[in-house]
């Protein structure tokens, strides 16, 4: 049952907004969910340690610890890594950190339950060379998982290899960060000690895997996109067992973008959609980092397994932040963005 509140609508004033009944905080570090835990295991291979790879996205990190488990129930999984080799000048590289590291883009499928609790997903590497593992920066959401699973996508950019990798090998692992503890992903690895290799002998790459966590092929997919300047458009089609895709502009309620703590931005744009009947509500969280160039805060696509039996899909979008004012929302003067199946 929906919960009935009066609030601001950002393009039209005040409006009566459709709102779910269940109590969520947002708090300065943008997670608005509790998250799980998982028993004590303590797996994966230790290492030395060594110097850092100078990239301000990644950091060095410990090869186990405690609390860390292996995860062979598919709640995340490896599904291919990609370099492009081909450029005249041999793989892409990036040269910013001084040394030219080959660029490696990992894709993970995350259990969307994992997903909707904010679970963190990174990726622990170790680097031609190095006795260090490295822990990447936080994978950010993309689109085009199976149902039951959300994908996500981290690019490697320092500590890798350098081009003409010859005999280089890459180690990696990806891992999910549960209320503190790390959950590993060992669905496509048997050995709990065991990770990821990239060598000659793959050309240094990690294909998919048909076998490992399929999941279920979307019955059908509706893409709803909410531009900045106020334009909506759709394709697609809703059904249930399919996937809804969001594209939200999160500039299209910009108040509070603006908003730190600090010096650490201190709001959040999420979005949420009921599905009917049920009435159950999902949501997710549509601000991603900020270009630290152009001081441009990105938005992160949505995605929400549509439920069995579904006939309609509502969509509405909030803005709240530690600063002054709010909270606003986008919600078609509280009527909400409804899409129905044929």
């Amino acid at each position: 049952m929906a919960a009935r509140r009066r609030a601001y609508d950002a393009r039209r004033g005040p409006v009566v907004v459709l709102r779910p009944s269940r109590a969520w905080i947002i708090a300065s570090s943008m997670r608005y969910a509790p998250l799980c835990s998982f028993p004590f295991i303590l797996l994966l291979a230790a290492c030395g340690q060594g110097a850092p790879s100078g990239d301000p996205t990644a950091s060095q990190s410990s090869a186990v610890a405690q609390g860390d488990s292996a995860d062979t129930g598919c709640q995340l999984v490896l599904r291919h890594t990609y370099i492009d080799f081909e450029g005249r000048m041999g793989p892409q590289t990036d040269c910013s950190s001084g040394t030219c590291w080959v660029v490696i883009t990992v894709t993970i499928d995350v259990a969307m339950s994992q997903s909707l609790a904010q679970s963190e997903v990174f990726v622990l590497y170790q680097g031609e060379g190095s006795t260090t593992w490295q822990q990447s920066a936080q994978a950010e959401p993309a689109l085009g998982a199976p149902v039951g699973f959300r994908r996500y996508q981290v690019t490697l950019r320092s500590g890798t290899f350098t081009s003409g990798p010859g005999d280089t090998t890459v180690r990696l692992i990806p891992f999910l960060n549960v209320g503190g503890a790390r959950l590993f992903d060992h669905n496509r690895v048997s050995d709990p000690l065991g990770n990821y290799v990239l060598d000659a002998l793959n050309n240094w790459t990690i294909g998919d895997d048909a076998s490992a966590c399929p999941g279920q092929i979307p019955a059908a997919t509706l893409t709803a996109t909410f531009a900045a300047g106020w334009q909506n458009t759709s394709t697609g089609t809703l059904a249930g067992s399919g996937k809804l895709d969001v594209a939200y502009d999160v500039y299209r309620m910009p108040q509070t973008l603006s908003c730190t703590t600090d010096g650490v931005d201190a709001f959040a744009t999420i979005g949420s959609v009921q599905f009917e009947p049920g009435g159950q509500v999902l949501t997710e969280i549509a601000t991603g980092p900020r270009d630290p160039g152009t001081s441009t805060v990105s938005s992160l696509p949505l995605e929400f397994d549509v439920p069995p039996a579904t006939t309609s899909a509502a969509l509405w979008f909030m803005t709240s932040s530690d600063c002054n004012g709010g909270p606003y929302w986008d919600s078609d003067y509280g009527r909400n963005y409804v899409f129905t199946t044929p």
